[in-house]
């Protein structure tokens, strides 16, 4: 479950749908890892009850290269990049499973040729997803018990 994602307040003013897009890009890639019963927000009510993991983020550090100053100033512009803090909950017990730090900053030649300004937030909800994807303990299947054959000259 989702908690809403937030960001510092100059972010959140200079990049309003900062913290939407890179929980929408989150919430899309653990959908389609289909690992999760159920992925929502806790905007559509839904009880937090039994093994829920509660997903909380605040974006700490964003900056996006304007198209203007990447196509006049190439990689003179700089590098893109955001950096935000990351919180796993559990919400049986409403204790802080993990908590990262979690970045990524773009190369600024890479980002001249190849638009990766653009899709940074989008880039930083997959690398998220992963990264929760990678933390969690994958769930065990029941083991079958087995029959043996007894050895020869052994009864049953």
């Amino acid at each position: 479950m989702f908690s809403t994602f937030t960001a510092k307040s100059e972010i959140a003013k200079d990049y309003p749908q900062a913290a939407k897009e890179v929980q929408r890009s989150m919430m899309t890639s653990l959908q389609l890892e289909d690992r999760f019963k159920k992925v929502v927000t806790a905007a559509e009510r839904q009880p937090a009850t039994g093994d829920t993991l509660i997903i909380k983020a605040d974006i700490t550090e964003l900056r996006i290269v304007p198209v203007a100053a990447r196509m006049w100033g190439g990689p003179m512009a700089g590098s893109s990049g955001v950096e935000l803090n990351l919180q796993l909950i559990d919400s049986a017990t409403q204790k802080v499973v993990r908590e990262e730090k979690v970045s990524s900053w773009n190369n600024a030649w890479g980002a001249s040729y190849s638009g990766s300004d653009n899709t940074l937030l989008d880039d930083m909800g997959k690398i998220t997803a992963q990264y929760i994807i990678d933390s969690m303990p994958a769930p065990t299947a029941p083991v079958a018990p087995t029959q043996t054959k007894p050895a020869k000259g052994e009864k049953k």
